[in-house]
């Protein structure tokens, strides 16, 4: 478990066995959708988003989700092309025998676990964990393609900084805030801020805000 944190906020430009580089990330996931997105059957099923923050279009044969390490093989992309700041969404489900190859033979909890990401030769190239969710909220990537994962609106098949997004914040208000730490700076390209809060009893939370 400690090994899994470490890597969540690695550079998301990783190696394959064959020398090349993986522009492929997990940029956002619903773990509990109720009322939020239905799928081509009209039904309220979890999803996870795959982005391509590369420059080349790359072929998704062989990839791999999974929600359990020792069983990394549990859903196959099948074959086709992500083009360059595109994205694709897989219905969490168990539905790929019933409805097909965008629909992952498992199902994702919103009480909390791991979703893991792998290339052809099964290397880790991205993963996310999570603890309990709301529903109808998203988990997302701030800023998008490479930021780390922040509580949100979610943005569907679209850029995390979108005017659809609204960040959420893990603060707890009945807590006296001490200090605000900017840890980006003033200013970010793109147009985030992310605060680190300091409070009264030393517990530290953080907090992002978009900029419109």
């Amino acid at each position: 478990m400690k090994k899994m944190k470490k890597l969540l906020f690695m550079t998301l430009i990783t190696f394959n066995s064959f020398g090349q580089i993986n522009y492929l990330v997990i940029n956002e996931v619903m773990v509990s959708n109720d009322t939020a997105l239905v799928d081509e059957y009209g039904e309220f099923d979890d999803w996870i988003e795959i982005y391509n923050n590369g420059n080349n279009s790359i072929n998704l044969f062989g990839y791999h989700l999974s929600d359990d390490e020792a069983e990394l093989e549990k859903y196959s992309f099948p074959s086709i092309d992500l083009n360059p700041d595109e994205y694709l969404i897989i219905w969490a489900d168990d539905g790929y025998d019933k409805q097909g190859v965008f629909h992952a033979n498992f199902k994702m909890s919103s009480a909390g676990e791991s979703l893991f990401f792998t290339d052809p030769d099964l290397n880790i190239i991205d993963q996310v964990e999570w603890g309990p969710m709301e529903a109808d909220i998203a988990y997302a990537r701030v800023p998008n393609g490479v930021g780390e994962f922040m509580i949100q609106q979610h943005t569907f098949g679209a850029n995390n900084e979108g005017p659809t997004s609204s960040l959420l914040s893990h603060n707890n208000d009945s807590k006296k805030i001490i200090n605000t730490i900017n840890i980006l700076g003033q200013k970010t390209n793109n147009s985030v801020n992310i605060y680190l809060e300091i409070h009264q009893d030393y517990s530290v939370s953080k907090k992002a805000v978009l900029n419109y």
